[in-house]
């Protein structure tokens, strides 16, 4: 994608990047809800794995790129030392994200005790997100993408403090369909600035030790998670957030 993307038009491509698969995609937490429901887990675990499979066909028809990436940890270093803010802000971005993807529904079912309120909250945040990012992606285009990255991490910033105090369904879903067009705001121009970070350099080498920041993100958050309470989470990710937007 970094290699065939356009400079002048990079956020129009990400976004579509991004809103293609989730418009594809956008009713399928409720339709996994409703086979659990129904069936039970095992039947929803089946249709994953054939569904699975089933993804697998379009890539043998798929030309392939070969990249030849280098692994050096002094290479690394230097790569680290060329962008810090920009890797420390993936990093804090990913503990959000983590948040948003993966404690945010777990504390859902916890607190509703309703496999049909994750299919909800998945669905919820998809149609926060996938029409506003096409309109997102152009306006990354025209405007300062760091200025959109800032807005969308201040208001995500009072999200999370505010799912510290939720106690019932509606107040759930309402905020997580604002998360949905929040996320957005910051998802779509970051992941921009991103790929034209990576085309300036090695592009291989970039994007994988980007992956160190991403997996550092989420393996800070998790591992909170196996100690604290989830609601005690919330204003740690809200931290996070803080922390982005001063970086950024």
């Amino acid at each position: 994608f970094t290699r065939s993307s356009h400079r002048d038009h990079l956020g129009l491509e990400v976004s579509k990047l991004y809103s293609f698969p989730t418009l594809l995609s956008i009713f399928a937490p409720l339709l996994g809800a409703g086979i659990t429901l129904t069936f039970g887990f095992p039947a929803l675990f089946l249709t994953a794995i054939l569904l699975l499979l089933f993804s697998l066909i379009p890539l043998f028809y798929t030309p392939e790129r070969r990249s030849h990436v280098n692994f050096k940890i002094k290479e690394g270093f230097d790569i680290f030392r060329k962008n810090p803010k920009f890797f420390l802000a993936t990093g804090l971005n990913y503990i959000a994200n983590t948040g948003e993807n993966i404690l945010w529904p777990v504390f859902v079912f916890l607190l509703l005790q309703s496999v049909f309120s994750i299919g909800m909250i998945g669905t919820l945040f998809a149609l926060g997100s996938v029409g506003f990012a096409l309109l997102i992606g152009r306006l990354s285009d025209r405007v300062q993408r760091s200025g959109l990255v800032k807005i969308g991490s201040f208001l995500l910033i009072f999200i999370w403090l505010l799912r510290f105090f939720v106690q019932q369904d509606i107040p759930a879903y309402i905020l997580t369909l604002m998360a949905g067009f929040f996320m957005i705001l910051i998802s779509i121009p970051f992941m921009s600035i991103t790929y034209q970070e990576a085309k300036s350099t090695n592009i291989d080498e970039f994007i994988v030790y980007r992956e160190i920041s991403v997996a550092l993100g989420r393996l800070f958050i998790l591992s909170l998670a196996l100690v604290f309470p989830l609601t005690y989470l919330f204003p740690i990710i809200s931290l996070a957030l803080v922390l982005f937007f001063a970086v950024f």
